[in-house]
């Protein structure tokens, strides 16, 4: 007789077909869900990820463009841009100090066009091929984008020392042999009058604390580069006028920075580039971020400047506000590059993705407007957005209280 134990093994069964295919069934719906949920996440976390690198890549961006547009113009102590006098060989696109900010328009992109990136027409206004040879990779730059200029003096003068200066050389304190090259070109002021030169040679001075920088008609520096544009008055008071620098005078750099969209051999990614040089010669562009489709400029213009009286006679130094805004053909046209207070940048940015990574599955069938141009971009799965930034030109705005 069986005991109760073998009784209990004996009634045990296993389960059915039908049962299990019902468990197989209701599991698979189970790892369904959690699939969807991973991959759901997985997209979402990738397209926060693009997104904030767009973020951030924006905000680098508008940080170094206003960063330089707030200096534009800046002459040291000097406001009367007449008052600049050069002794080079040539003013052209770079050595143009006093036009302090420049734009070029893309052709079709004022703030009532409409334009498709896919399919956008190349040229500027100005002419960008025969006014500014000297942009690096310029066979690169992305049609539909604007360009602009900044041309300025560095953040850092340095004194000039008794006796200021003779006809071949300006004599500047000690400290300032380290900081001037060769070929650069310098800009010396005292307030009521400036003098554009190419540095040719950095010698002792007289003193321990005096060093002249000499600007003579020599086309090489001492290493064998190329002086250019080179000095076409290389003794001052000799076939141009002397300045005869007095107390409180100052020399430093002349700077020229270009801001414009290139896509480069190496990577079909459109990006922000920035091409500045203190010698006339840009040389290459720099990148500065990833991912910018288009740049739309307006410039704020006021045309009612503020005399300062204490002038002899009166010269228009000061503005107050922007009382309209307009393109960089217009501003052209109307020669209007001197009342330029203002400048609206609108950046279009779209996500950068790492390898391996995804944007978005939804194509991204938007139209943006930057600066009032509605812009329609390529086809696809990224994310985009616009910055917009008003930025003031410092060096023509009336200080507060005046």
């Amino acid at each position: 007789m069986l005991n109760r134990r073998h009784r209990r093994y004996l009634q045990q069964r296993g389960f059915s077909l039908v049962e299990l295919m019902v468990a197989l069934v209701l599991s698979l719906i189970v790892m369904a869900g959690v699939v969807a949920i991973f991959s759901n996440t997985k997209a979402t976390s990738q397209t926060d990820t693009g997104l904030a690198r767009l973020q951030e890549n924006a905000r680098f961006a508008l940080s170094i463009m206003t960063a330089e547009i707030r200096k534009a113009s800046y002459l040291g102590c000097l406001r009367d841009t007449s008052a600049i006098k050069s002794s080079l060989n040539s003013t052209d696109f770079a050595t143009n100090y006093a036009v302090g900010i420049q734009g070029f328009e893309a052709t079709g992109t004022g703030p009532t066009d409409s334009i498709s990136l896919a399919t956008v027409t190349s040229g500027w206004s100005p002419i960008l091929s025969t006014a500014v040879p000297a942009i690096p990779g310029s066979a690169g730059t992305v049609a539909g984008s604007d360009l602009m200029v900044i041309r300025r003096l560095s953040d850092t003068g340095y004194r000039l020392i008794p006796p200021y200066n003779d006809g071949a050389q300006v004599f500047v304190e000690n400290t300032a042999s380290s900081s001037f090259q060769e070929g650069e070109i310098l800009v010396a002021t005292d307030c009521a009058q400036a003098m554009v030169f190419q540095l040719t040679a950095t010698n002792a001075g007289s003193t321990a604390n005096v060093t002249n920088l000499a600007h003579s008609a020599a086309t090489k520096t001492k290493s064998g580069t190329a002086i250019v544009p080179g000095n076409a008055c290389p003794v001052w008071g000799t076939g141009c006028t002397d300045p005869n620098f007095g107390p409180g005078s100052e020399v430093a750099k002349a700077l020229t920075t270009i801001f414009y969209i290139r896509r480069d051999n190496t990577n079909v990614l459109p990006a922000l580039y920035m091409a500045s040089s203190s010698s006339g010669n840009l040389g290459p562009g720099t990148k500065l971020v990833d991912g910018v489709e288009s740049m739309q400029i307006l410039y704020g213009i006021d045309t009612s400047a503020v005399v300062e009286l204490s002038g002899v006679p009166p010269i228009p130094l000061w503005f107050d506000r922007a009382e309209r805004y307009m393109t960089a053909a217009e501003v052209e046209t109307a020669g209007l590059w001197q009342n330029v207070v203002t400048v609206r940048l609108s950046l279009l940015m779209r996500t950068v993705n790492e390898p391996g990574e995804q944007a978005d599955q939804t194509v991204d069938a938007k139209t943006y407007a930057l600066a009032g141009t509605q812009i329609t971009p390529v086809s696809d799965q990224n994310r985009r957005r616009v910055f917009t930034s008003t930025v003031q030109i410092r060096n023509r705005i009336l200080p507060s209280g005046n």
